[in-house]
């Protein structure tokens, strides 16, 4: 359906119908003008077309049309119906100025202004347009709205594949616009829909990039009759058999559908699916029904909830999704693709360098990255130039755990030892990238697991892996995000009856895009068979499953009591891809971690130090449960704070010198008590 706004401009013969109340009083006007919409409004010809006037001049009218058809109208058109209806009127010489679509928003809004003129009836009464209509749906219950109109303009293909460049465009909607361009197509009147989409962005702003310039490249090639799209989110799980959403879905032919995100009726961020299956089921039909002419577009973000799985799954029993992920590209690209968001804002631009200092010193950028980066340079303008006097307020900071370091794949290399590591990460990284091609080409490609376990002991950088395994995946595209949820018993097993299979669900729906590290996962097991331990193992089982495509998960703990774990439940083992071990390190490793650590931190050993401490390493090597890269850290800790106090006597009588305050000296190291750092913590990682 379309909606239009347009002037109608026209002359009037001295002795008609028009001529003689256009000097009279303004009741009278409003009373033929009221009688005029009557019969545009009523007179739907063939069912297709209402027309009412919501402006008067005696030049021209304000007027606003409703096609239901799948072509859009021209302005000759729209004359030859209105110079027949309003013939009785003796308006001659009549013209279609200015047609444009617009939205139902537009629409309900100057249908209220007619109703304060009295040029309709009031809502209610017999004959009411929108009771005619049934487009009164934007104030409802069950969800929010929004209605956007695209520029009308038509854009060429290397319009299109220049525009796509500049978001960075992932191969995947730039192999959807060659389809779009293709030749093989019939570009003539508009047919249907063969397929949907799903778009995945890390944010909603990065996914409308992609999905506005993929709409403008189906209405340049007649595949999207209109430039009207319509974004439904926050849909309540009550959403079901209510007129509301089917006349979004049913008027949205020749447009487009957007459907980004549920929510659950109390309110809350998390919400499950077996919460929605009346209204999974009762979308899915919605959008089935209409599937030819109304196009849908499934967003999915790093935030998406389970249910929007679920409602994907029911969508591909009838209808074909093609997949669009964002892109990502080097600095460069994205410091091009920040200046493009700045000019389209009213704030005043960065300069380069500001821009390049507001990208940090990340080397690789998915296109929502940017876009967060955006954000934060907004809210910085708003609160430190537009309202200065906020400038040096302090605000609430939440503090989040995030892999996804500025140059993860460098941090590895540093990494000491785990060669086994090194070679699993090249390993999938080349996997997933002849994986690509072959999905390029068009040939069958085959999903992967990732699932792992980690076993070894405290502070052999099993954690510390993880986090830098996060940020890898993330840069090289394979994980949407490079967040990481960490997470132990605790997090997982509830503390009455059927609270734990939730709190499992709301972990993976937490780490959705990224990594959800399980630290001494058996610590679930409690030795009692049907325990909510056990019911915590299963669930695990059955969520890495319904998520091996956004979330992977990583167990860790000791060796021999991760045997034990994996044991519990028959197909935990089978869903584990990589199974590695995170050996002790030797006097040699902990003295290279140790220097390390201590170049990261802006220190440096002085002679004999190093040698020093490779003697403490090889006795304390030859205890159990020594600590690792944490008796390291700890040792480094205990020596800066003796560095510190030495120098701080030293500085009552003397000026420090650089140099003397990035040195550890010898006497600063001395052996520590094991029992001191072998406890381990969950979620804490040494930096090796």
């Amino acid at each position: 359906m379309f909606f239009y706004e347009f002037k109608m401009t026209y002359r009037v013969p001295e002795g008609s119908l028009m001529s003689s109340v256009q000097g009279d009083g303004r009741e009278l006007l409003a009373d033929h003008i009221a009688k005029m919409n009557m019969l545009l409004g009523l007179h739907r010809l063939q069912e297709k077309q209402i027309f009412f006037i919501s402006h008067y001049t005696k030049k021209y009218f304000c007027m606003l049309s409703v096609v239901n058809q799948m072509k859009p109208v021209t302005s000759e058109e729209i004359e030859r119906v209105l110079v027949e209806l309003l013939e009785e009127y003796g308006l001659t010489d009549v013209r279609v100025k200015r047609l444009s679509e617009v939205s139902c928003e537009r629409i309900n809004e100057l249908y209220q202004q007619c109703i304060s003129r009295q040029y309709l009836p009031k809502p209610g009464i017999k004959g009411d347009i929108m009771e005619i209509l049934h487009i009164d749906y934007l104030k409802n219950k069950y969800f929010d709205i929004d209605e956007e109109i695209l520029p009308s303009k038509k854009i060429s293909k290397s319009e299109a594949m220049k525009l796509a460049e500049d978001i960075m465009a992932d191969s995947s909607f730039c192999g959807e616009i060659e389809r779009i361009y293709s030749e093989e197509n019939d570009r003539g009147d508009f047919y249907g829909h063969p397929v949907h989409y799903r778009v995945t962005a890390g944010t909603l702003g990065a996914a409308m990039k992609i999905i506005r310039l993929l709409a403008q490249s189906l209405y340049s090639n007649n595949r999207l009759p209109s430039c009207r799209i319509n974004h439904i989110c926050n849909i309540k799980d009550t959403c079901y058999d209510e007129d509301d959403l089917k006349n979004v879905v049913r008027y949205a032919e020749g447009g487009a559908v957007i459907i980004e995100s549920l929510k659950h009726e109390s309110g809350g961020d998390m919400c499950y699916a077996e919460d929605y299956g009346d209204s999974i089921e009762y979308i899915a039909k919605l959008l089935g029904k209409y599937r030819r002419y109304t196009l849908s577009i499934i967003v999915e973000s790093d935030r998406s909830s389970q249910v929007m799985s679920r409602l994907i799954e029911n969508l591909q029993e009838n209808m074909d999704f093609i997949k669009i992920e964002e892109g990502a590209g080097n600095r460069r690209t994205a410091a091009e693709y920040l200046k493009m968001l700045e000019r389209s804002s009213d704030f005043p631009q960065h300069t380069d360098v500001e821009i390049m200092r507001a990208l940090g010193e990340k080397t690789a950028f998915r296109a929502s990255d940017v876009h967060n980066v955006y954000d934060t340079l907004i809210r910085t303008v708003l609160r430190d130039k537009k309202y200065a006097a906020y400038k040096d307020i302090n605000t609430i900071v939440s503090h989040t755990v995030n892999g996804n370091t500025d140059k993860p794949y460098e941090l590895l290399q540093e990494m000491i030892g785990l060669v086994e590591q090194k070679a699993m990460v090249e390993k999938i990284i080349a996997a997933f990238g002849i994986r690509k091609i072959r999905e390029d080409k068009g040939l069958p490609v085959k999903k992967m697991s990732l699932h792992m376990c980690f076993s070894g002991n405290p502070g052999s950088a099993k954690t510390h892996m993880a986090r830098v395994l996060a940020g890898i995946l993330s840069e090289e595209g394979i994980l949407p995000s490079g967040k990481i949820v960490e997470c132990g018993r605790a997090d997982l097993v509830g503390r009455f009856v059927g609270h734990t299979a939730v709190q499992v669900k709301k972990q993976f729906n937490l780490a959705r895009g990224g990594i959800l590290f399980i630290d001494e996962a058996y610590a679930l097991v409690d030795g009692r068979k049907g325990s909510y331990g056990d019911e915590a193992i299963a669930t695990i089982v059955q969520e890495m499953e319904n998520h091996r495509d956004d979330v992977i998960v990583i167990f860790a703990g000791y060796p021999n009591r991760m045997e034990e774990f994996l044991s519990r439940n028959e197909g935990l083992r089978s869903r584990i891809a990589f199974h590695l071990n995170f050996p002790d390190y030797n006097e040699n490793e902990l003295t290279d971690i140790l220097l390390l650590m201590a170049r990261r931190r802006g220190f440096s050993l002085a002679p004999g130090a190093a040698d020093k401490c490779r003697s403490i390493f090889r006795m304390v090597c030859r205890q159990e449960d020594f600590g690792n890269g944490r008796y390291v850290r700890n040792l480094l800790e205990r020596a800066i704070m003796r560095q510190s106090e030495r120098l701080w006597n030293k500085h009552k009588s003397e000026e420090l010198g650089s140099e003397e305050l990035s040195v550890l000296l010898e006497s600063d190291f001395e052996e520590l008590n094991i029992a001191a750092v072998s406890k381990p913590y969950i979620g804490f990682s040494a930096a090796v």
